[in-house]
C-alpha cells in the first residue's frame, strides 16, 4: 500500500514541449530562428549551383555557409536556454539541466565541418590527379556571383548581428574557464567582432576565393585549375578551425577537467591542506564543464575526528567557489556548482 501511494503521488517535472516553446518565443528569438532558416537556404542554393556547375570551390563555400547557418541555430538554442529557466533547472532525469544539448549541437556542427572538409579534399585531389585540365575545363564555369555576394552578406549579418560563433570563438582562444566568456563581446564594435571570429573570417576568405575564380574563369576559360586550388585551400581552412574545436567540445562532453584551470585548482587544493590543519586529505576531485563557461565540481575531504564540519565546508567554498564561479550567473548560462563530502 505505501509503495502504491508513493508511485501515485510522485510526479517527475516535465520539460516544456517544443510546441510550447515556439508558441511563446519572444519576437527577437522568432526573428533569430527565421534568419537561421534564410541563411540555411542561401547555403542550400549555393550547394545546388555548385553541383550543377561542377565547381568544387563553390560547393566548399556552400558547406561553410551552411556551417554558419547551423551556428545561428546554436545561438538560438542558447537564447532559448536563457529564456526558459525550467530548461536549466535540476531534475531527476536531467540533474544539471539540458545545457549539454547546446554543447552537443555545437559538436555535431563541428563534425559536419570536418566531414565536408574531407569530402572536398578528396574530390579536389581526384580532379587534380585523375583528370587533365583540357578534358575537364574546356568550357568556362559560370559562377552565380550574385548568390555568392548575397551569401557573404548573410555571413556578415549572422556574425555581427547575432554573433553566431561566439561560443566557438571563446573555445578556440581558450580563455580562463569559469570567468564570463561572453560579457566582453557586447561592447565590441563590428570590426572587433569580425577580427575575433576566425570562423566568419574563414567563410569570408573562401567567398573571396570563389569570386576570384568566377571572375578569372570568365576572362580565361582555360584556367579551371584555379577552382581546384581554391577548393583545396577551403578544405585546409576547414580542418584548421574544425579539428581543434572538435577536440575542445569532445573534452566538454567527456567531462574532462579544463586544462585552463588545472594549475589553479591544484594550487587551491594544496593551499587548503596547508592552511587548515583539520583537513587530512582531499580526494576524488572532479571538475568538468556542464556547458559553455559553467563548471561543476565535486570532491571528498577527509578531516580529523574533532574537526568542525561547517567550518571546513566554509573554508573549501571560500577557496574553490570563486574558481568554479559558484554564485555567478554568467549572464544566464548558469552558475558553477560545488559538491563537498566530509569524511571523518
Amino acid at each position: 500500500m505505501p509503495n502504491r501511494f508513493s508511485r501515485k503521488n510522485v510526479k517527475l517535472r516535465e520539460l516544456p514541449s517544443l510546441r510550447y516553446i515556439f508558441s511563446t518565443l519572444p519576437p527577437g528569438q522568432k526573428t533569430l530562428f527565421t534568419w537561421g532558416v534564410v541563411h540555411l537556404c542561401f547555403g542550400i542554393v549555393l550547394w545546388a549551383k555548385g553541383q550543377w556547375n561542377d565547381s568544387l570551390a563553390l560547393t566548399g563555400f556552400a558547406y561553410l555557409v551552411i556551417f554558419d547557418a547551423f551556428g545561428v541555430f546554436t545561438t538560438f538554442a542558447s537564447a532559448v536556454l536563457i529564456t526558459y529557466r525550467s530548461l536549466r533547472e535540476s531534475s531527476i532525469k536531467h540533474p544539471f539541466g539540458v545545457q549539454r544539448y547546446e554543447v552537443l549541437l555545437g559538436f555535431i556542427n563541428t563534425i559536419y565541418l570536418i566531414f565536408v572538409a574531407m569530402y572536398v579534399m578528396k574530390e579536389s585531389l581526384e580532379h587534380l590527379l585523375l583528370e587533365s585540365s583540357e578534358d575537364h575545363y574546356d568550357e568556362s564555369v559560370e559562377f552565380p556571383l550574385l548568390w555568392v555576394l548575397m551569401s557573404i552578406g548573410a555571413t556578415l549579418v549572422s556574425a555581427i548581428g547575432y554573433q553566431n560563433h561566439k561560443e566557438f570563438c571563446a573555445l578556440f582562444r581558450s580563455p580562463p574557464v569559469g570567468t564570463s566568456l561572453y560579457s566582453h563581446r557586447s561592447s565590441q564594435d563590428m570590426l572587433s567582432i569580425l577580427k575575433g571570429n576566425i570562423f566568419t573570417l574563414t567563410t569570408l576568405f573562401c567567398g573571396a576565393g570563389v569570386l576570384i575564380v568566377g571572375i578569372f574563369t570568365k576572362i580565361n576559360e582555360h584556367i579551371g585549375w584555379l577552382d581546384i586550388i581554391v577548393s583545396i585551400c577551403e578544405s585546409l581552412l576547414m580542418f584548421y578551425v574544425g579539428v581543434p574545436l572538435a577536440i575542445a567540445l569532445g573534452k566538454i562532453l567527456l567531462q574532462t577537467t579544463p586544462e585552463t584551470i588545472i594549475l589553479s585548482l591544484e594550487a587551491c587544493l594544496q593551499e587548503l591542506q596547508e592552511r587548515d590543519p583539520a583537513i587530512l586529505s582531499i580526494t576524488q576531485t572532479h571538475v568538468w564543464q556542464n556547458s559553455y563557461g559553467q563548471l561543476i565540481g565535486s570532491l571528498t575531504v577527509q578531516v580529523t575526528p574533532e574537526a568542525n564540519d561547517q567550518t571546513v565546508l566554509e573554508h573549501v567554498y571560500q577557496r574553490l567557489g570563486p574558481l568554479l564561479g559558484v554564485g555567478n550567473n554568467n549572464l544566464g548560462y548558469g552558475s558553477g556548482e560545488l559538491t563537498v563530502q566530509i569524511v571523518k
